[in-house]
């Protein structure tokens, strides 16, 4: 009996031992846990700020490239009787560049055009058609992703006919820009549900409200 008891009181002891262990354990891991998280969240923030920085300058020198492009076509046909022939078909790469990069500018200052009625005749209605036109221009994006991932391999080898610019890089620049404006309307999304203000002027940079208010739970807890 005696060697039975002290089996069953060992048994306890150690189960008690490793209960306490498990639950110290189990506290540091979500410490840690979640500082990593916190860590990852504004690495995130830091690249994605960085690059909405970086694509607003590729933006503005494609701006600028088109002007270049379509001035310098008129100002030699004048004054020099000359042609530039490789000028217009840099100026759609500027130009298409110049779109699918703003996209995502626009969506992020909340600056895209609508249709003002509709939300004067149904103000109520206001709030679920911004959220559904959204998912609606991420599905649109969607199928364009996958629209480009098939047609790139079958223009691998082609390019323009006067400037020479590979088409694949005009669909992988159409391809990228499209991911670049689904990103940033998934990130209003949840924004507009979160009920955070959209294009904020000293917020401009898209996710920052959110990895700022993840961070500010992980603070709290």
């Amino acid at each position: 009996a005696i060697r039975y008891f002290i089996v069953f009181h060992s048994v306890l002891v150690s189960q008690n031992v490793c209960g306490t262990v498990l639950r110290k354990l189990e506290k540091i891991t979500t410490l840690e846990g979640w500082t990593v998280m916190k860590i990852l969240l504004k690495g995130i923030r830091a690249f994605w700020t960085g690059l909405n920085k970086v694509n607003r300058v590729i933006g503005f020198l494609f701006l600028l490239g088109i002007i270049y492009c379509i001035g310098g076509q008129i100002f030699s046909r004048m004054l020099f009787g000359k042609v530039w022939a490789w000028a217009e078909e840099v100026a759609e790469v500027f130009l298409i560049g110049t779109i699918v990069l703003f996209n995502g500018y626009a969506e992020q200052t909340d600056e895209h055009i609508r249709l003002e009625a509709m939300f004067s005749v149904f103000p109520k209605m206001k709030s679920p058609m911004l959220q559904i036109g959204r998912i609606i221009t991420i599905i649109m994006c969607a199928v364009i992703v996958y629209t480009e991932i098939g047609f790139i391999p079958t223009v691998i080898n082609s390019r323009t006919k006067v400037a020479h610019i590979p088409l694949a890089l005009i669909h992988s620049m159409i391809l990228l820009g499209f991911v670049y404006y689904a990103i940033d309307l998934m990130i209003n999304c949840y924004k507009h549900w979160k009920h955070i203000p959209l294009g904020h002027p000293q917020e401009i940079d898209s996710g920052e409200n959110i990895f700022d208010e993840e961070t500010e739970k992980g603070d709290d807890r």
